[in-house]
């Protein structure tokens, strides 16, 4: 799947870096400074799966691309491990969805 437009991992970094924020204010949330290693689902109080899914509409209306549900962790269960700042960046620059719903060969 090929991208309409070339996006650096910075501006894609600091757009996904902006929507975590945006969506943590519209929570009543405080959000403390985000740095490439910061891994939202478990550092940031407040931020659940429902912020994450409102991080990828936010991020898909700005990048202009789908980017799926699993940007924020990967695989299932017990085998599920979180994603950083860092990889997601890297997950949204690799094309974002899976090559599968319910199926990842993921990282």
């Amino acid at each position: 799947m090929e991208t309409k437009t070339h996006i650096d991992a910075e501006t894609v970094e600091r757009e996904l870096i902006a929507a975590i924020r945006v969506c943590m204010a519209a929570g009543g949330m405080e959000c403390p400074p985000l740095t490439p290693e910061t891994v939202p689902l478990k550092d940031l109080k407040g931020f659940d799966s429902l912020c994450a899914i409102e991080v990828v509409v936010d991020l898909e209306e700005k990048l202009g691309e789908q980017l799926g549900e699993d940007l924020f962790s990967t695989g299932s269960g017990k085998a599920t491990r979180l994603r950083n700042v860092r990889e997601i960046t890297k997950k949204i620059l690799e094309g974002g969805k899976s090559s599968k719903k319910g199926r990842e060969k993921d990282v």
